[in-house]
């Protein structure tokens, strides 16, 4: 077979990639962080979609005629995804329990899937009537995706999100010259050669005029941008305030009147604020920051080491130096926040992170903190959280390794004697972060030998914000009085304290010792999030999503409020929205799988089903491989978040990883013999869920005994780590194909159809097993699957296929 091909299929599956990893990134700016997630089951069903037209509506042709299919198929990839791009751009859309929301969200799901089935066409196309080839080309579809996820991080350093869309584009055009050379078509040699060199003129023009410009974002139309940046993991934005509002009101007590310094506001994705204050050098220009309930540990703390996790535009940093803390440590996780603070804005923010007496590094919090051997008198996280996706997928706001009771043992670790932990989250009569923060301290303390924690914690509270205090040693009397006396000179609310219980829940908390009992009796899940469950934000059990859809309907929450997101009932709308997100795409994904995979299979190709030996055990196979594979992906790379200490590092080695050490596992197939290929099946299948086992048990052992190494050792201990697990994961399926179409060639539209269709599935339904029951079950389910098609491989039915 001409090299061509495998070359073509390659840039066919890392354009396929690219666009899978940009859309992610542009979801979680013009919608909401949760809808990020989406990309993934998009790509899978228009992929799976395409397998069951190739193989239902494309019948073998001749080689040449393959070839112009080929050709016409990564045109229309190329033309139809600066398409969906304009579509999804033009989108104004706000989540909410309402029928229109998820009309529009089916929409957008199916318009932004059209590329996705082009790209799949030419992928099934060439698995299809190449079949003694499956190896190889399998080889290079995950090679080329590999390298697509891979490249995908360069280019969201040099270009923006749509703009990264159209060098997608522009890979799968190339793929189509290479074919169209390939079968000596002339006319469309011609062609694809000016698709390509129109595709590059606009991709110039849009670095130039930037005219595929985010319009909305959460709905709302962007208006006083003064600077943009994209990264691989977020876009960066510094703007004016909004509508000349002041910053400062979210915390700032009601009685001050004084001054506030002028001050720009970066936001992340269109949500997470951040302000640069503008700053001489004076400290009597910022004073108004002292007036904040955010600032309260340094009413008790005026020297010492101070840590700041999410340092962001630098007003906790500002704030710690008003009132005499050296040095300041500040980590912040986004180098474009950095970026416009120590360069771009460096003058209007007085240089404040070149300060002698300010040390900032660009790392994940929980990563620095395990590898610091310093200890700090107040570490402060306020309001800390991305509420963006990475590009590792959606829920990255829940799973914040930041909020988990190992991190807080870790900050309790790294306090002075009386150090002090100073976290702020909202604080409404809905919304119960404060609570749960309250709670996850509570039992922190309690595991790292506290006999009495509720004597080492004091909660304030301005308007919908808490602010609590989680100390190292028992709150003083004088200490006390002291955060007695400046709630009453601000007009903040002392809620609790060694001597003041002022909430029905953390009363009960206190009283029962933080048991079960107490946990369950709740109409929210407070319980203290852990590593293998970090879904801090996520305090909403999917068995309410009824309840949550009455709740979200009465609220009448307008644009202002859920842009903001810190007020009143807004703040938990993100808890109703997250499930409603998850129990929607469970629907979609059901329904379009129903229609547009297995129902052609069931009008087109019933027949097949009455007349093939061993169908039951066929299609129990590739279901197995189908949810096996997602449910071990997806929680791998979640799981390892955390060791890698960055997101974007997570994504780039697991999935890079995985998809080429997958990739060589199926080249690795066209040496086996075909006489022994059901002995080998069975031996690798009981060799990969045993290995998936292992993974599960030794994974949170090696995370924590070796996260304070330097990342580039971490990197390479992955890489090697992952190797044997993704060359076993590549073998199956090509295996699986080859048996089939060797014994029952009729039924491969049906076991790609079910592979397909179930790995779109478990794409949501990884996420929704690792919110309720943790990322290891999930893993265990996947252990289950590849176990169960073990099973399946040694059935007598299937050894005679």
């Amino acid at each position: 077979m001409d090299r061509t091909i495998y070359v073509g299929i390659a840039l066919v599956a890392m354009s396929t990639l690219m666009l899978e990893l940009v859309l992610i990134r542009i979801f979680s700016v013009t919608l909401w962080y949760h809808f990020a997630f989406m990309a993934i089951s998009i790509a899978l069903l228009g992929m799976g979609v395409s397998g069951i037209y190739v193989y239902i509506f494309s019948p073998v042709r001749s080689p040449e005629n393959t070839l112009k299919r080929l050709t016409v198929g990564a045109m229309l990839f190329s033309i139809t995804t600066v398409i969906a791009l304009i579509v999804q751009l033009s989108t104004r859309f706000v989540p909410s329990f309402s029928p229109k929301s998820f009309f529009l969200l089916s929409q957008v799901y199916v318009v932004v899937a059209i590329p996705f089935f082009f790209g799949g066409y030419c992928i099934s196309l060439a698995l299809t009537q190449y079949s003694r080839h499956v190896s190889k080309l399998y080889f290079a579809d995950l090679f080329g995706a590999g390298i697509g996820c891979f490249l995908v991080f360069p280019v969201l350093s040099v270009f923006t999100g749509p703009s990264a869309v159209v060098v997608a584009a522009v890979l799968a055009g190339v793929a189509a010259i290479l074919f169209a050379y390939a079968a000596d078509w002339k006319v469309m040699r011609f062609g694809t050669v000016l698709l390509c060199g129109l595709l590059l003129i606009l991709l110039f023009a849009n670095v130039q005029q930037d005219f595929f410009k985010i319009k909305f974002a959460k709905g709302v139309k962007q208006v006083n941008v003064v600077l943009e940046r994209w990264n691989p993991f977020s876009r960066v934005v510094l703007s004016k305030l909004w509508g000349g509002d002041s910053f400062g009101g979210w915390s700032l007590s009601r009685v001050y009147s004084g001054p506030q310094p002028n001050a720009m506001m970066i936001t992340i994705d269109a949500h997470a604020a951040t302000p640069i204050y503008e700053f001489n050098g004076d400290f009597a220009s910022v004073k108004a920051l002292g007036f904040d309930s955010t600032a309260a540990a340094y009413h008790l703390k005026r020297s010492g080491r101070a840590l700041i996790i999410g340092s962001g535009g630098g007003k906790d940093v500002l704030t710690a130096l008003l009132f005499g803390m050296a040095p300041v440590y500040g980590v912040e996780i986004n180098p474009s926040v950095v970026q416009m603070v120590q360069e771009d804005y460096a003058a209007y923010s007085g240089h404040l992170f070149d300060r002698d007496d300010v040390r900032i590094i660009v790392d994940e919090g929980r990563s620095y903190i395990a590898r610091s051997r310093e200890k700090f008198d107040v570490i402060q996280a306020s309001l800390v959280d991305s509420w963006a996706a990475t590009a590792a997928g959606a829920f990255v706001l829940t799973e914040n390794h930041l909020y988990t009771m190992e991190a807080f043992q870790k900050y309790y670790e790294h306090l002075t004697a009386d150090g002090i932990l100073t976290m702020s989250r909202i604080f409404t009569s809905e919304c119960s972060q404060t609570l749960r923060l309250v709670a996850l301290g509570y039992e922190a303390w309690k595991a790292c030998g506290v006999k009495q924690p509720e004597k080492h914690i004091a909660v304030i509270r301005n308007e919908y914000i808490g602010t609590v205090l989680f100390k190292k040693s028992e709150f003083s009397p004088a200490e006390i009085s002291t955060i007695a006396n400046l709630c009453q000179q601000l007009d903040f609310e002392f809620v609790i304290g060694p001597d003041r219980i002022n909430n029905p829940v953390i009363e009960a908390l206190f009283k029962s010792g933080g048991s079960e009992t107490f946990y369950q009796s709740l109409n929210y899940n407070l319980e203290p999030p852990v590593d293998d469950k970090p879904f801090f934000f996520h305090m909403l059990r999917l068995k309410d999503l009824l309840s949550s859809a009455t709740r979200a309907r009465s609220r009448n929450i307008n644009d202002r409020e859920l842009l903001l997101g810190f007020g009143g009932l807004a703040g938990l709308a993100y808890n109703d929205n997250a499930v409603f997100v998850l129990g929607s795409l469970i629907i979609i994904v059901t329904v379009l799988s129903l229609s547009f995979i297995f129902g052609p299979l069931w009008t087109f190709k019933r027949e097949v089903l009455r007349h093939s030996q061993g169908k039951g055990a066929l299609l129990l196979y590739f279901t197995c491989l189908g949810v096996g594979f997602m449910m071990v992906e997806v929680p791998l790379m979640q799981k390892l978040m955390l060791f890698l200490g960055h997101p974007i590092y997570s994504l780039a080695v697991t999935l890079f990883g995985l998809l080429i050490f997958s990739g060589i596992g199926s080249y690795a197939t066209d040496f086996i013999p075909a006489d022994t290929r059901n002995r080998w099946l069975g031996a690798i299948l009981l060799a990969l869920a045993v290995l998936v086992i292992i993974y599960i048990l030794v994974l949170p052992y090696f995370i924590h005994l070796l996260i304070s190494i330097p990342t580039s050792l971490k990197i390479l201990l992955v890489v090697l780590a992952l190797f044997p697990l993704g060359f076993l994961m590549g073998m199956p399926f090509p295996m699986g194909i080859k048996l089939v179409d060797r014994k029952a060639h009729e039924m491969i539209p049906w076991v790609w159809g079910i592979n397909g269709g179930t790995s779109v599935f478990a794409s949501v339904f990884s996420i929704v097993v690792a919110i309720t029951w943790g990322f290891s079950v999930a893993m265990v389910v996947g252990f289950t699957a590849y176990l169960i098609a073990f099973f399946t491989v040694n059935l007598k039915t299937l050894k005679q296929t």
